[in-house]
């Protein structure tokens, strides 16, 4: 699923689609939070050697949250883009 969101993205990206910036943002938020995802069911697995130093995979969690801090990639940017998707927004804006 993630491999066919990631391409279609890229496809509207080179032809120069008009939605090719909504594609863009909701692969690349798919595509972290299968991250996400993995990376907290490798800690999961680890048990508590998922949080030392000496396997790694500590730096990986901490690495996939950092990136979702410094994107903004919050609850609420998810909800926009649904809305976008879903073509709500401009039902939302005329309620408030």
């Amino acid at each position: 699923m993630a491999d066919l969101c990631v391409a279609q993205a890229c496809q509207a990206l080179e032809s120069g689609a008009r939605d090719r910036g909504r594609l863009a943002v909701s692969a690349a938020v798919h595509v972290h939070e299968l991250c996400c995802e993995a990376v907290n069911d490798g800690v999961q697995v680890l048990g508590g050697n998922g949080y030392m130093k000496d396997y790694g995979q500590e730096k990986r969690y901490r690495d996939a949250r950092q990136v979702q801090a410094l994107l903004g990639i919050s609850p609420m940017k998810k909800i926009s883009i649904i809305r976008q998707i879903a073509g709500l927004e401009d039902i939302c804006a005329a309620a408030f």
